[in-house]
């Protein structure tokens, strides 16, 4: 009998400590997921905003999976306005991927209406998929589209990838 409550006490310590480990796990995604909305107060390039939270924080956000035109290439300056235009001063939402080197909070950004703003500028040919971090089948054809309607940059005979314009 004294042995079988010295292995009801283990798997009883064991069970919770399981659950507390998926609570710790389940808070951190939801953290990570917040439904907060957040105000653009800045769009520095084509492919990096700033956000301004409800505690007056400002967070500087890299949409992930994309590369816009860099501010001295060919469409460089438009890629920023039409992001401008799309989310400057509008609330969004912002799902959290990682962060970067340059401690960028990478993400994925939403309108209120749903709208994926990333998914927006490779769309409208404002951005490239940025293919050495995405897999995405969405961006990807996205891409395929804007480039045979030649929207956006691809209406450049020669369009220059961001990464190869920066090894220059």
């Amino acid at each position: 009998m004294m042995k079988f409550s010295l292995i009801n006490s283990k798997t009883k310590y064991l069970f919770v400590s399981l659950i507390l480990f998926l609570a710790f796990l389940t808070q951190s995604w939801f953290s990570s997921q917040s439904n907060e909305f957040l105000r653009v107060v800045g769009v520095k390039d084509g492919d990096t905003v700033v956000l301004l939270t409800a505690a007056k924080e400002e967070i500087t956000v890299r949409l992930s999976e994309i590369d816009a035109p860099e501010r001295k290439q060919a469409f460089g300056t438009v890629s920023r306005t039409f992001l401008s235009d799309l989310i400057f001063g509008k609330e969004v939402k912002l799902e959290k991927l990682g962060t970067d080197r340059y401690g960028r909070t990478l993400g994925f950004i939403y309108l209120r209406n749903g709208t994926n703003v990333n998914l927006e500028m490779v769309k409208n040919g404002m951005a490239w998929q940025y293919e050495k971090y995405s897999k995405s089948a969405v961006l990807k054809k996205a891409q395929a589209s804007a480039k045979s309607m030649r929207v956006g940059l691809w209406r450049d005979p020669y369009p220059v990838a961001p990464w190869e314009f920066r090894r220059k």
